[in-house]
C-alpha cells in the first residue's frame, strides 16, 4: 500500500485489515511489545496480529524523513520475539542509518515516544480518548521550560514520594525502624539496670540462706550424734527381737509340718474343704437308698408255687383233660416272669451293695453315719493346719522384718547417717535444713538468669554509643524526610505552574478545533491534568462533563484534542503522519463533514493516514 503526501483515504469493508494496516505502522516504526499481557479482553499485538498460517511476523516499509527515502525492515522473529531482527537502509543506496536501530527508531523518526505517539498522533479503532503518561508529560514539560524530555511531574513525584516511604511509611521505613532500635537499646539499658538491682538483692539473699544452712547443719549434727546413741541401743534389742523370733518360727514350722504330714495320711486330703461337706451329704444319702436296695434281694416264693401249679396242671391234663393245658401255659407263663423279676431283683440288690461298699471306702467307714465323722476329722485337720502354715507365715514374716531392722540399724551406724525414726528434733532440723537448700538453689538458679541476660546485653557503654549514633542518622532522617516534604509541596506547586502554562493553550487550540467541527454550537472547552474534558459555549455559564454528552459528541471532544496535542507536544518542523482507524462511527454525516474539512486543513502541513468503513463525505 501506498500512501501519498496530504490527506489519504482509505475505504474498505470490515474484515478488510484496516485496524492491521494502522497496527502494522506503528509496529514499524516502534516494534512489537514482548512485555503486554492479554487481560479484560485485551489481547497484546504479539497474539492479536500473529498470522493465522503461523508464519513470523515480518515486513517492510518505506518513507521519506528529510527529504531522504529510508527503507524500514522488521522480522523474522528472534527467540520468539516477533519482528525484533531490524534493519533501516537509504532507499538509494543501501547504506545503513547510522544511529537508527529496532529501539529508537519510532522516537527519531516521528519525534515522540511510543507512549506520545499512541495518545496523539495514533488513532485507534474504537480509543479516541487521550489519557496522560510520564512520557506524554515529559513532552509537555519540554515546551513549557527547559526543552528537556528528561523528567516527568508524575516520575519526579513518585521518586520523591518513594524516598519519603523508605524513610516512613506508617510503622514502615528506616526511621521506625531506627526509633525502634533506639527504643529498643533504652528499654536494654533500663533492663539491664533493674537486673542490676535485682542481681544484688538475690546476692544478699544467698548470703543469707548460706549462714543459716550453716547454723542448720551444725545443730543436726549434734542432733545426730544423740540419735547415733539411740540407735546402738536399738541394735542390741533388735537383736534379742530376732533371736527370739527365729526360735519362734523354728517351732511353729516344726508343728506345721507335723499338721501337713497328718492331713496327708487323712483319706479326704485334697479334696476341696468348701465342697467336701456338701459331697458327704449326696454320698450319705446315695449309701442309705442303696442299702434300701440291698436289702431288697426279691421273693423266691412265687415263682416256686407258680412252678408248681404248672405241674399240677400238667399232670391234669394228662389225666383227665386237655383242657387243662391252659392253665399249665398260663402258670408255666407266671413261673418265667416271676423267675425273671426274681433273679433281676438279685442283681440289683448285689450292684447296690457293690456301689455302697465303695462309697463306704471311700471315706473308709463301715456305716453310712460314720461319713459325717470322717469329714468332721478332715475339716479339723484342714483348719489345724492352715492355722499352723499361716502362723509359721506370720513368724517368719516377723522374723524378717526383725532381720531387717537389725541389718537398717547397722548400716546407719557404720555409715553414720540418721535412722529414719530420728527424734522430733531431728527431724524438724532436717526439713528446715531441707527448705533452706532448695531456697538456697532456687536463689542461686534466679541469680545465674539474671547474671546471664547481663552478660547477652553486652557492654552498656557501647549500647550508649550506638544509641547515640542512631540518634544522629535519626535527626540526618528526619531533616531528609522534612526537606522532600518541602520539595513535594514545591514540585506540586511547579507541576500547577507548567499546567496553567500548557493547559490554556491546549484548550485553546482544542477549543478552536472543536468549535470548527461543531459550527460553533460548543466554542468553549477545559482540559484537566488527566486529560478528562469539559466543553460548552459563551451562551452558558456551566461547562457539561464528558459524561453526560452523546458517545459522537464524545469522540469529537477527543478527536479536537488529540489534534491540538499533535500541534502543539510534537515537533511543528517536519510534522509525524496522523494515523486515524475509523474515527468517525459515531458521527452523524454533518459532524463527519465538518471534520473532514478540519483534516483537509491539516493535511496541508502534515500526511494523514484515515482508514474508514464506509465512504466519506467531503
Amino acid at each position: 500500500m501506498e500512501f501519498e503526501d496530504g490527506l489519504n483515504i482509505i475505504v474498505r469493508p470490515n474484515e478488510s485489515g484496516k485496524s492491521t494496516w494502522c497496527a502494522f505502522i506503528r509496529s514499524m516504526l516502534y516494534g512489537v511489545s514482548t512485555s503486554d499481557r492479554a487481560k479484560n479482553g485485551y489481547i497484546p499485538d504479539r497474539q492479536k496480529y500473529a498470522p493465522w498460517s503461523g508464519k513470523p511476523m515480518q515486513g517492510t516499509m518505506n518513507l521519506t524523513k528529510e527529504g531522504k527515502e529510508i527503507l524500514l525492515a522488521r522480522g523474522p522473529d528472534i527467540h520468539n520475539a516477533p519482528m525484533r531482527d531490524f534493519h533501516a537502509y537509504y532507499a538509494d543506496t543501501s547504506i545503513p542509518v547510522e544511529g537508527l536501530n529496532g529501539t529508537n527508531a519510532g522516537e527519531k523518526l516521528v519525534g515522540v515516544p511510543r507512549e506520545v505517539f499512541t495518545r496523539s498522533a495514533f488513532v485507534g479503532q474504537g480509543n479516541i480518548s487521550v489519557n496522560n503518561t510520564a512520557e506524554l508529560e515529559k513532552r509537555i514539560l519540554s515546551i513549557v521550560s527547559t526543552g528537556e524530555e528528561d523528567v516527568s511531574y508524575t516520575e519526579a513525584d513518585a521518586r520523591l514520594r518513594m524516598w519519603q516511604r523508605e524513610r516512613r511509611f506508617s510503622a514502615k521505613g528506616k526511621l521506625p525502624q531506627l526509633e525502634s532500635s533506639i527504643s529498643d537499646y533504652n528499654q536494654k539499658l533500663r533492663s539491664m539496670q533493674d537486673d542490676l538491682t535485682e542481681a544484688d538483692s538475690l546476692q544478699q539473699k544467698l548470703d543469707q540462706v548460706q549462714n543459716k544452712i550453716g547454723e542448720l547443719e551444725q545443730e543436726l549434727d549434734q542432733s545426730r550424734e544423740t540419735c547415733r546413741k539411740e540407735a546402738e541401743t536399738e541394735l542390741k534389742n533388735a537383736e534379742e527381737s530376732l533371736k527370739k523370733k527365729t526360735n519362734d518360727y523354728v517351732n511353729l514350722s516344726g508343728k506345721a509340718k507335723a499338721d501337713q504330714a497328718t492331713l496327708r495320711l487323712n483319706v479326704l486330703d485334697g479334696s476341696d474343704p468348701d465342697e467336701v461337706a456338701y459331697i458327704a451329704e449326696e454320698d450319705t444319702e446315695r449309701a442309705a437308698y442303696l442299702h434300701e436296695l440291698q436289702e431288697d434281694r426279691g421273693n423266691i416264693i412265687l415263682p416256686i408255687v407258680a412252678a408248681v401249679l404248672t405241674v399240677i396242671f400238667l399232670l391234669i391234663g394228662l389225666q383227665f383233660t386237655k383242657y387243662a393245658y391252659i392253665g399249665t401255659g398260663i402258670f408255666a407263663v407266671l413261673t418265667i416272669i416271676a423267675l425273671i423279676a426274681f433273679l433281676r431283683k438279685r442283681q440289683e440288690a448285689d450292684e447296690a451293695y457293690d456301689e455302697r461298699m465303695e462309697i463306704l471306702a471311700k471315706y473308709q467307714v463301715h456305716d453310712e453315719e460314720d461319713i459325717y465323722l470322717a469329714v468332721d476329722e478332715f475339716l479339723s485337720l484342714y483348719v489345724t493346719a492352715n492355722a499352723a502354715e499361716e502362723e509359721t507365715k506370720e513368724a517368719y514374716e516377723a522374723m524378717e522384718k526383725a532381720r531387717e531392722d537389725r541389718e537398717n540399724l547397722e548400716k546407719i551406724l557404720l555409715s553414720g547417717e540418721n535412722s529414719t525414726d530420728e527424734g522430733e528434733n531431728s527431724l524438724q532440723l532436717n526439713h528446715s535444713l531441707s527448705t533452706a537448700r532448695q531456697d538456697r538453689d532456687r536463689i542461686a538458679t534466679e541469680l545465674a538468669l539474671v547474671r546471664g541476660r547481663l552478660m547477652s546485653y553486652g557492654d552498656p557503654l557501647v549500647m550508649k554509643t550506638e544509641i547515640e549514633h542512631m540518634e544522629e542518622e535519626r535527626i540526618r532522617l528526619q531533616q531528609d524526610y522534612d526537606a522532600i516534604a518541602i520539595a513535594v509541596d514545591a514540585l506540586r506547586d511547579a507541576d500547577a505552574e507548567v499546567q496553567s502554562q500548557f493547559t490554556p493553550k491546549l484548550g485553546a487550540c482544542a477549543a478552536e478545533y472543536l468549535s470548527f467541527m461543531t459550527d460553533g454550537k460548543y466554542d468553549g472547552l477545559y482540559i484537566n491534568k488527566d486529560f478528562s474534558v469539559q466543553t460548552g459555549n459563551s451562551e452558558e455559564s456551566v461547562m457539561r462533563r464528558s459524561e453526560f454528552l452523546s458517545a459522537g459528541t464524545v469522540d469529537l471532544l477527543y478527536l479536537a484534542v488529540r489534534l491540538a496535542v499533535c500541534k502543539i507536544a510534537m515537533q511543528e518542523e517536519d510534522p509525524c503522519p496522523l494515523i486515524l482507524d475509523d474515527p468517525f462511527v459515531n458521527f452523524d454525516a454533518e459532524r463527519e463533514r465538518q471534520a473532514m474539512k478540519l483534516l483537509e486543513k491539516l493535511a496541508e502541513d502534515r500526511q494523514i493516514i484515515l482508514f474508514s468503513c464506509r465512504e466519506i463525505n467531503l
